[in-house]
């Protein structure tokens, strides 16, 4: 029951962060401090932003109503999370800067709850 509460809050989130990039790329862009320049730029942040969330998010969603699919949505839950959240630090060491609150976002205690659900014991039927 939580993995499949899990799974749909966040791919209802992605789903809805994509629709809204697609509406209108100069929100995310926005958000991320991104300078749009040219109209390839908007589509790239429609594309990337836009229909890449909505892809995971649909996915995302599927998999929380369809049991079969659950374990595997939270596995891709899981590594998403995981590769977003490592990379801000990454990007920050690479760059040689200070680390400050970016080690917030490193994967840590708040997959435990993913973890336990992906490995939970199954027992024989």
């Amino acid at each position: 029951m939580f993995g499949q509460l899990l799974l749909g809050v966040t791919g209802a989130i992605f789903f809805g962060l994509g629709v809204v990039s697609v509406y209108d790329p100069e929100i995310p862009a926005a958000w991320s401090g991104i300078f749009i320049a040219s109209q390839d730029a908007y589509a790239e942040i429609a594309a990337m932003y836009g229909g890449l969330e909505i892809a995971i998010g649909s996915i995302l969603l599927a998999s929380a109503l369809m049991k079969e699919y659950l374990k595997a949505g939270l596995w891709l839950l899981f590594i998403i999370i995981s590769y977003i959240g490592a990379a801000r630090p990454l990007h920050l060491q690479c760059q040689e800067q200070v680390l400050g609150l970016g080690l917030g976002v490193v994967p840590g205690p708040a997959q435990a709850p993913v973890l336990r659900t992906v490995f939970r014991p199954v027992l024989p039927l």
